[in-house]
């Protein structure tokens, strides 16, 4: 352990996934709107926009005129901006057409935005072979059982210790035996219940880092509920829960990282706050997409320094379902993958996407930065990638990375940059 903790700190992881919808033909019919707002290519919640204010404006002045406009519009019962703090140099309000326009007209706004909706990834079939493949260079034999508990995982003992990772998704059965009292909710939506009613968080957070099913086994598991029991939530109430990550993890000094295994369509918003995370020292790994498709086109797995995950199954193949691309960072296990349920506190479910890999590296992440908690977003990106197996997938897309992830112990040696 001593001698990859010196290498480290001297470098500076569904037999079938049906996709999820994302797009629909909207009318829209304002003039002003279709002249200078940035259309989201999916579904949006209605009459609510995501406002970026130039760098000249005066923030005090503008949010007060903004407040008069959401007071006054016609849209809503709502009498106020939601102004973000860390995430994005702007605010979410619910507005008219016609204060739409004026909005666009105000030379304090550099951009306005449809708050597009984002959803879960990942559709429920009937374990952890994941946990072997991120800790072993060589491929399961071809008759392995994937919903089968028989595998080996070489991991350290103290993997993710004194980490915390922001769970951003559907809430987490906090009570559940996976998580040994490590496990909270730090944040819910307003509006929401304050648990998973769901049950796509608590799996995603038994991945991470449940006592059976987790990467890393002594992680603090935060869970921020922005998405609601149908799998649904708005870009506005995923940059609010970024948004309270960045500042809860710069209160609380430890070492952080936000895992989202959600996504949807393009957002220079929702982007721009994965991007805010990542320059405040967050660590952010993002769902690569459930589409086949390309992951430039959905957010935020696309945002700039983001460590977007593709999935693979337990015979290395690239998933038929998972969305690919020059964006995808690494692979990791995504089909048939068995964590946490919330039948009960020792409920088990078994779920296939790209949501059930990214959490395989967030609990990778957490782990290096247990041993070595001063690493960077960006040393982090290259280390992931460096620490990978290369050439072993098969049913690769074109100008798709063939890297599989791995965690430390897989590897004779450390890579140095």
């Amino acid at each position: 352990m001593a001698t990859f903790l010196t290498a480290i700190l001297a470098l500076a992881a569904m037999v079938c996934a049906a996709p999820i919808p994302k797009y629909v033909t909207r009318q829209r019919t304002h003039p002003a709107r279709a002249a200078g707002l940035r259309m989201i290519n999916s579904d949006v919640k209605p009459n609510s926009y995501l406002v970026k204010m130039a760098a000249s404006a005066n923030a005090t002045d503008h949010v007060t005129w903004a407040n008069q406009l959401v007071a006054n519009s016609t849209a809503t019962n709502a009498t106020g901006v939601v102004a973000y703090s860390h995430a994005l140099t702007g605010y979410s309000a619910e507005l008219d057409d016609d204060k739409v326009t004026q909005l666009l007209a105000s030379p304090d706004v550099e951009w306005v935005e449809e708050d597009g909706m984002m959803y879960t990834l990942g559709t429920q079939t009937g374990a952890t072979w994941g946990l072997q493949r991120i800790s072993s260079a060589l491929g399961l034999i071809s008759n392995s059982d994937p919903t089968a508990l028989t595998y080996t995982y070489r991991f350290n003992p103290d993997a993710g210790e004194g980490v915390d990772v922001y769970v951003i998704d559907t809430g987490v059965l906090v009570t559940h035996s996976e998580f040994g009292g490590r496990a909270k909710m730090v944040y819910t939506t307003p509006g929401l219940n304050q648990t998973d009613d769901n049950g796509h968080g608590s799996h995603v957070s038994g991945t991470v880092g449940g006592a059976t099913f987790g990467v890393a086994k002594n992680v603090n598991i935060l869970g921020v509920k922005v998405i609601a029991a149908d799998g649904s939530g708005s870009s506005s109430d995923i940059i609010a829960g970024i948004d309270f990550c960045i500042q809860a993890a710069q209160t609380s000094g430890h070492p952080s990282v936000i895992t989202m295994s959600i996504g949807g369509s393009k957002s220079a918003a929702v982007d721009s706050a994965a991007t805010s995370a990542i320059a405040a020292g967050v660590h952010v790994i993002a769902a690569a997409g459930n589409d086949a498709e390309d992951t430039a086109n959905d957010s935020p797995a696309s945002a700039p320094g983001v460590i977007a995950v593709g999935s693979m199954n337990i015979l290395d193949q690239v998933s038929s379902f998972s969305n690919f691309g020059s964006t995808v960072t690494v692979f990791a296990p995504g089909e048939q993958v068995v964590s946490c349920g919330i039948s009960s506190n020792t409920a088990t479910a078994i779920l296939s996407g790209t949501s059930q890999a990214t959490p395989h590296i967030a609990g990778i992440v957490a782990l290096l930065l247990s041993e070595a908690s001063n690493l960077t977003p960006s040393q982090m990106f290259g280390l992931i990638q460096q620490l990978g197996v290369s050439g072993q997938l098969s049913a690769v897309p074109a100008s798709t990375t063939n890297t599989i992830a791995q965690n430390f112990v897989a590897n004779t040696t450390i890579p140095q940059f």
